[in-house]
């Protein structure tokens, strides 16, 4: 059986005076099916502003690999920008 894929991405808020918290209710509210979040950390970018660091378990046979959450997360209200810090396959 194909392993689980871990994803880190990095969704970065349009402001400062964005809640994390509810942006991060957001983004799990919009998650592929079949997809869950692991953890999610609070990383400082500059002049306080902070971005999501999200670790995302994604299934093995999901079709586009992490393209469906980037989407996902792109369409989300708040959200500047999503990058793809890391992929990697769990055993």
């Amino acid at each position: 059986m194909p392993a689980q894929v871990l994803a880190v991405l990095k969704v970065f808020p349009e402001s400062d005076q964005i809640s994390l918290e509810e942006l991060r209710k957001k983004l799990e509210a919009v998650l592929p099916e079949g997809v869950s979040i692991n953890k999610v950390e609070e990383e400082p970018i500059a002049f306080g502003l902070k971005a999501l660091k999200v670790y995302a378990v994604l299934p093995p046979n999901i079709s586009g690999g992490t393209e469906s959450v980037e989407e996902a997360f792109k369409k989300v209200e708040g959200v500047s920008e999503v990058e793809v810090e890391l992929v990697h396959s769990l055993l």
